[in-house]
């Protein structure tokens, strides 16, 4: 029903929510949660709030990858954050895409 579908996604925000607040400590165990919560509700001002931290964090790997390989594939993977962000920021702003 639209009502059990509503409180699920209440349930989620909440959890995602609490999650994001516990950055970084929580990272790890946040990363699968936060990222499904994302491709779901992209647009959502939370997996904006996600997409922001995931691709400074991803940046911040940088000075540590092995190979210039490894750090070419994390400026690709922060850059798909960075824009996913975007997308959310775009939205809030301009209620379009």
């Amino acid at each position: 029903t639209p009502d059990e579908v509503e409180q699920l996604w209440m349930e989620q925000e909440e959890e995602v929510e609490g999650l994001i607040k516990g950055l970084p400590e929580s990272l790890y165990s946040a990363w699968a949660k936060c990222e499904d919560f994302a491709q779901a509700h992209p647009l959502h001002g939370l997996s904006g709030i996600w997409k922001r931290y995931i691709s400074r964090h991803t940046l911040s790997e940088i000075d540590e990858a092995g190979s210039a390989e490894e750090a070419a594939d994390l400026r690709k993977e922060a850059a798909l954050h960075w824009a996913a962000w975007q997308r959310c920021v775009d939205m809030a702003v301009d209620g379009k895409l």
